[in-house]
């Protein structure tokens, strides 16, 4: 009797134990899933608790060096959002722009004002949607709204196995004409869905995917051709960066425009490297005025970074790839403290036009373009804008591009930084402008958030 007693005993603390465990998970789920959320990103510099705190809809007031600023919700519960596309050439019923939200963890979702439309895909898509794996990054086609509604998306995809998954581009044509009759899911043509670019070689990681999209395009320029960049991460092995192979590396994907009976279509070729030697670059940008591409990439323990990729007295020279040094050179330290390669600089590395000691675990990044918009920031014309994970940090740089350089460190340059918000949102995943001239930010947690950035005196 004494033996059945005692294990009734272990049974009653076994059994409260886990009513008092889930009671705790319940109301503040971090405390047990800080460490081993597989829905975070797990490499060190990219990973920080979330403490999204909710506005419940209302203004913030925050003051920066030029502007007081307002920052209001727009949209709320998306599963650690990653990317944010406004949709040219389209109205909402309320008169707003659509908007069209990648879920890292979740689905692609089209926001018509207050309603929520989910995208379904065939079943035949195979999205790895593990640690820092999921859908990715937007981009609309230069003619969408006008002669197409083509998307083109990035994703890490599952491979061979179900362990083995690549960085995957792919366009789809996204059916305007059927949003008045969806109700919460639009079905996707898998007949209109194709795949442009995979990443080879597939590698068993669920780390460093990438992946953002830019178009490079010049308002004078071909309008029969034009490229589509994508980044890409190393996946977690460091020597990829600097092998021959996709992982790692800047990517452009070369287009020619057909049209066929008023409908634009784009004939990809062969993928070429732009670039080498990076670790995950996160954050990818085409500013057309400048004519500068500029990603950020995600250093090790100190050393993240900010790189011209391609300026016009680059792009005019018939460039070969050049190398942005990792993991020979880098401004950041291993995270046991040991050096990285053989430091900081040397010949036939290029060295960034800027970095961050502490990292700060830059993602979305734009230049910011002045408008007509009631919510213009003037003095923020030319500016560049990109997020920051691990401190929650909007930060802005005011830089001078210089076209005629002969590197890239010199190509852009940094006058001033500027760091807004310090972790008051979250983790900050993207930012896009809006037509108004308003920002828009993408909150990273598992009930993600979009953010409206305002100037408390509109034009």
């Amino acid at each position: 009797m004494k033996l059945i007693q005692k294990k009734q005993n272990k049974l009653y603390t076994v059994f409260f134990l886990i009513v008092y465990l889930s009671f705790i998970y319940i109301n503040n789920p971090t405390v047990l899933m800080a460490h081993s959320d597989p829905t975070q990103d797990t490499a060190q510099n990219d990973h920080t608790q979330d403490n999204n705190k909710s506005t419940n809809g209302e203004i913030v007031v925050v003051n920066s060096e030029h502007y007081t600023l307002h920052v209001s919700e727009r949209a709320t519960d998306l599963a650690h959002p990653w990317s944010l596309l406004f949709l040219p050439g389209y109205n909402t019923p309320k008169g707003n722009e659509y908007m069209l939200v990648t879920e890292r963890n979740g689905d692609i979702i089209l926001i018509e004002d207050d309603r929520f439309i989910r995208l379904s895909f065939s079943e035949e898509i195979e999205v790895y949607q593990r640690n820092q794996g999921g859908w990715l990054d937007l981009a609309a086609s230069p003619h969408f709204g006008v002669s197409n509604t083509t998307i083109f998306v990035s994703f890490s995809e599952v491979g061979s196995t179900a362990r083995r998954n690549s960085t995957t581009v792919a366009s789809f044509e996204l059916p305007m004409s059927q949003i008045n009759s969806a109700r919460s899911t639009l079905r996707m043509d898998i007949d209109r869905f194709a795949r442009i670019f995979t990443a080879s070689p597939e590698f068993p990681s669920s780390n460093h995917f990438g992946s953002r999209l830019s178009i490079i395009h010049t308002e004078e320029g071909d309008k029969n051709e034009g490229i589509l960049a994508v980044t890409v991460g190393e996946r977690g092995k460091p020597e990829n960066a600097q092998e021959d192979n996709f992982l790692g590396k800047t990517i452009t994907l070369p287009y020619k425009v057909a049209e066929s009976e008023g409908t634009i279509s784009y004939l990809f070729e062969e993928p070429e490297i732009l670039s080498l030697g990076h670790r995950n670059p996160q954050g990818l940008t085409y500013d057309a005025q400048s004519g500068f591409l500029i990603l950020n990439d995600h250093g090790p323990r100190g050393g993240d970074e900010l790189n011209a990729v391609l300026w016009p007295a680059h792009a005019t020279s018939a460039p070969v790839p050049l190398n942005y040094g990792w993991p020979i050179i880098s401004y950041g330290i291993n995270y046991n403290g040991t050096r990285v390669g053989i430091g900081t600089q040397a010949e036939g590395y290029e060295e960034p036009s800027y970095f961050w000691d502490p990292s700060i675990a830059p993602s979305g990044l734009l230049v910011y373009t002045k408008n007509d918009g009631i919510y213009n920031f003037d003095e923020w014309n030319d500016n560049v804008f990109l997020c920051s994970l691990k401190f929650g940090l909007l930060v802005r740089l005011k830089v001078t591009f210089n076209p005629n350089a002969s590197s890239p460190s010199k190509a852009l340059i940094v006058e001033h930084e500027e760091q807004l918000f310090a972790g008051k949102f979250g983790r900050l995943r993207d930012v896009r402008q809006a037509s108004d001239g308003s920002l828009y930010l993408l909150t990273d947690s598992k009930e993600g958030r979009i953010l409206q950035v305002t100037p408390a005196s509109p034009q």
